[in-house]
């Protein structure tokens, strides 16, 4: 991601200005219209155990969570739903431009998967969600930043971790989350996707419905953006009612579902308690994300 710096290249001292730069840009977007929830589906205040204690580490302790009612995005945000974004706000994504921090120079581009044994992601120069021109996809490339942006302009928000495996929970009559479930690496990973799935990287968001619930692609396709920062040991600290973790303003943000790259022999992120986390200036032709908000 180093290169020599270009004369448009945003210049901060540290992390910290940074972010606080880019919640500046985020925030100035608003919107004060009523939330249009015709593609959302309304999951009911409820009680459930969330996490896992036979997983990662990350993953336990399973603890009672207690949440209000919430809508949750049917479907995860497409490249056509953010292309409306982009040009009803002029939104320069993450990917799209040059800084420095410090002495790290950062150049516009995103990281892309090879199969390969090893060092699987490699960085593309100048490659961003404008370079898919499929706008039934998911949209990709696209930073926390990006993707709270937009859920601003839609005047909604991230969903919280609790919300996302509320509703995880709930999608299947099996309780066994298999393959076939979902848009997942099928084959030997990291050498060869057999693509039995019928696809070998995102598939359509109206793709993968539950059994239980009007929700698509909510496991596999591409890892989703919440609301949380991210601390491994937050289940041993968080609060009974809708815990969301804001432990550090700076911190690494959390990503649920799993994505297309998903194998059992690997990760099995595709399963309800699984969590993962990325800086939130990163990006990846496999995470995206969906939207939430309150009931009321």
């Amino acid at each position: 991601m180093f290169s020599c710096k270009s004369k448009s290249t945003e210049k901060y001292s540290n992390w910290n200005d940074f972010n606080e730069v880019q919640m500046q840009s985020v925030n100035s977007i608003t919107n004060h219209e009523t939330p249009d929830i015709s593609d959302m589906v309304l999951i009911k205040s409820d009680s459930f155990i969330m996490g896992n204690d036979f997983g990662y580490k990350n993953e336990a302790p399973a603890h009672k969570v207690i949440l209000d009612a919430f809508y949750i995005d049917k479907m995860e945000v497409s490249n056509a739903d953010f292309a409306k974004f982009i040009k009803a706000t002029n939104y320069k994504t993450t990917a799209q431009k040059n800084y420095t921090i410090g002495e790290a120079f950062f150049e516009a581009g995103s990281f892309v998967f090879q199969e390969k044994e090893n060092n699987w992601w490699h960085f593309v120069k100048n490659i961003s969600w404008k370079n898919y021109s499929d706008g039934t996809l998911p949209v990709v490339h696209v930073s926390w930043y990006d993707a709270t942006a937009y859920c601003q302009w839609k005047n909604k928000r991230l969903p919280t971790e609790a919300e996302w495996e509320h509703t995880a929970k709930q999608l299947y009559s099996n309780t066994i989350i298999s393959q076939n479930r979902a848009n997942t690496w099928q084959g030997n990973f990291p050498l060869r996707n057999d693509t039995s799935d019928g696809f070998y990287n995102a598939a359509p968001v109206n793709l993968f419905k539950s059994d239980t619930l009007d929700i698509y692609n909510l496991y596999g396709n591409v890892w989703e953006w919440c609301a949380d920062n991210y601390t491994e040991d937050y289940y041993s600290t968080a609060p009974l009612k809708n815990p969301i973790n804001t432990s550090n303003y700076y911190a690494e943000k959390t990503m649920r579902g799993g994505s297309f790259l998903c194998n059992d022999s690997y990760c099995s992120g595709y399963r309800p308690t699984a969590r993962m986390f990325a800086t939130p200036n990163s990006t990846f032709e496999h995470v995206g994300f969906r939207c939430a908000c309150n009931a009321e």
